[in-house]
């Protein structure tokens, strides 16, 4: 027999991680594929939802390793299919069987064109579920679900379906993971997808007030990596939130934290501002650069006395809302 007949088309035209899929399957189960992929993700399918838990593990990875290794687009039929089986292996209290469905998912939404967008309503908020995962796997795979997502839709998109769950959640370990995934987020598409920030800034903003320390870590983390793409001005107001979130002990001055926040939260609102001149005040920029230098506590505080009085005139230091 031909050798080609097993092991199939020759390595060089397929892509790297289809070359390990298909070296890491034996021989007899990729030539099914070859002859007749629909039967055998049906096959695969019908396995995944067995009451089995073994059998159900074997066959979402076996779901996997298929959608891994096909190069054909996939049906609106299947992605409806692929997504009610998911939809319930997320629900699994076996860790793995959850992994695998977020991992199919993923392969499954670069084959799925816009058939997968269909179904954003019911997929997105049980992807949110899974960052509160007591499993680490998990929350990852879930996060990187989410920016695959963003790959084949709209960042902004995904980031305010998301969020509208996921900002609030009632798990902390939601809230923190996904405050790390923003920020993948940012990292990969704020230089392409500008109103991604404006999506982003108010929600994080307000999670530097968080009950959980391991949250308001992730806010801070979420800022520093968007500031890029910040001005000046609310880089440096930001900052002075941040060691006011760090130090709950100042936060006893109403005068400082609580006005401090809500201010932040209304320059967000209104991202696209401009400066028409960055010396109207000098003394104030002169106090900004002095204070955080040395980043005091004390001298922290004083600055939010500052910038409190100071904010209500701010049309006077140049600073003009579009």
């Amino acid at each position: 027999m031909d050798d080609r007949s097993i092991v199939g088309p020759p390595p060089i035209k397929l892509h790297s991680h289809q070359i390990r899929a298909r070296r890491s399957e034996p021989h007899s189960a990729i030539s099914p594929l070859a002859e007749n992929p629909d039967s055998i993700m049906e096959e695969a399918l019908e396995l995944a939802r067995a009451k089995d838990t073994k059998e159900r593990m074997a066959g979402v990875e076996r779901l996997h390793q298929l959608l891994e290794a096909s190069r054909k687009n996939l049906s609106s039929s299947e992605v409806t299919s692929l997504v009610d089986v998911c939809l319930d292996l997320l629900k699994d209290n076996n860790f793995r069987v959850s992994q695998g469905a977020l991992l199919a998912l993923a392969s499954a939404a670069v084959l799925s064109g816009d058939h997968l967008k269909l179904h954003f309503n019911a997929v997105v908020p049980a992807i949110v579920e899974r960052l509160g995962d007591g499993k680490q796997p998990v929350r990852d795979a879930s996060r990187r679900l989410l920016l695959t997502l963003m790959e084949i839709s709209s960042p902004t998109l995904i980031v305010e379906r998301a969020g509208s769950y996921a900002w609030t959640h009632k798990s902390w370990r939601v809230r923190e993971e996904f405050a790390r995934t923003v920020t993948s987020a940012i990292g990969l598409f704020a230089s392409t997808e500008l109103p991604l920030q404006r999506a982003i800034l108010p929600p994080i903003l307000q999670m530097l007030n968080d009950s959980n320390p391991g949250v308001r870590d992730g806010a801070i983390s979420c800022i520093e990596q968007n500031r890029g793409t910040l001005d000046e001005f609310v880089l440096l107001i930001l900052k002075v939130v941040i060691l006011i979130s760090k130090n709950p002990q100042l936060s006893h001055r109403h005068f400082g934290l609580k006005t401090a926040q809500k201010r932040c939260l209304r320059l967000a609102s209104n991202i696209r501002f401009q400066i028409t001149s960055t010396a109207a005040n000098p003394r104030l920029n002169f106090t900004l650069h002095r204070h955080f230098d040395g980043h005091s506590l004390n001298l922290a505080e004083m600055l939010l006395e500052e910038m409190n009085m100071s904010y209500e005139s701010c049309c006077t230091f140049g600073i003009g809302f579009i």
